[in-house]
């Protein structure tokens, strides 16, 4: 019995760009091939490693050019790497898939194990907001403390990710699954595009975000709306991008429907 051919996905990028990577990863798995998946992040390892589809290996900041053709011949029939930069004009798991000779779905999952699961566990009467740390990082002149009074009127607030003066370069020693517990956890994750989102999206929570950083990048990507947020990874899934510039009260709206939608939902599968 001849052996799988074996691939490497190579993310050089932060860790969306990582997670969009695994999308290529699943890909090959499914097409036969054993798969390693080559990060930058550690933080993210504990996550990976839980994807039966393949295994997760992290290099240090530089993996030399070099890497391609010494090790082609000897350890993988395929390399595909993370293009440097994306084309923005789809979404970055339908782009990686399509390098990888996949078909371009732009969805994707993460996945928890049952000791990672528990660790955001809480019981609680009232329905909870995750809310990303870089929200006010990344405010835009939005007024983030009246903003979060008023969500904490309707919900409980969970803070996941970085505090917002340090740089997600300094915070690989810091896994991410306390993180991506709590939000999969919560009724509504809520933030800017980003790392969070992501982790949000592919853990099935749903998701309001924010989008002025999307919104800056337009004039140097034209299609940029087509590519980032989790809208476009699934856009069934009952996702909302809030519009740039939106009021506070825009967005509470925005939150507040969702969580009675939730808590409809809940009551529905209970009865």
């Amino acid at each position: 019995m001849s052996a799988s051919p074996r691939a490497a996905v190579v993310a050089s990028g932060f860790m969306g760009d990582t997670i969009a990577c695994t999308a290529a990863a699943t890909s090959l798995h499914d097409r036969g091939f054993d798969v390693t998946l080559f990060t930058r992040w550690p933080q993210l390892q504990s996550l990976l490693r839980n994807d039966p589809c393949f295994c997760t290996t992290v290099y240090g900041r530089i993996i030399s050019r070099k890497f391609q053709r010494p090790l082609r011949p000897r350890r993988f029939d395929l390399i595909v790497r993370e293009p440097y930069p994306w084309s923005y004009r789809e979404p970055f798991t339908s782009e990686i898939r399509r390098l990888s000779g996949s078909a371009p779905d732009p969805g994707y999952k993460l996945h928890l194990n049952e000791r990672q699961a528990a660790l955001g566990r809480l019981r609680m009467d009232r329905p909870s907001v995750a809310i990303s740390r870089d929200l006010r990082k990344r405010a835009f002149g939005r007024d983030v403390e009246t903003l979060l009074r008023m969500i904490e009127k309707i919900a409980d607030i969970r803070w996941v990710g970085l505090e917002p003066a340090l740089h997600s370069k300094h915070g690989k020693r810091r896994s991410i699954e306390g993180d991506a517990s709590i939000i999969r956890d919560s009724t509504v994750f809520f933030g800017p595009e980003g790392g969070m989102l992501w982790i949000a999206a592919g853990v099935g929570t749903r998701c309001v975000y924010l989008t002025e950083n999307i919104a800056r990048l337009e004039n140097e990507h034209p299609h940029v709306w087509r590519s980032l947020g989790s809208c476009n990874h699934f856009p069934d899934a009952g996702h909302h991008a809030l519009p740039p510039a939106c009021s506070n009260l825009d967005a509470i709206e925005e939150i507040d429907r969702i969580l009675h939608e939730e808590a409809s939902r809940s009551d529905t599968s209970n009865q």
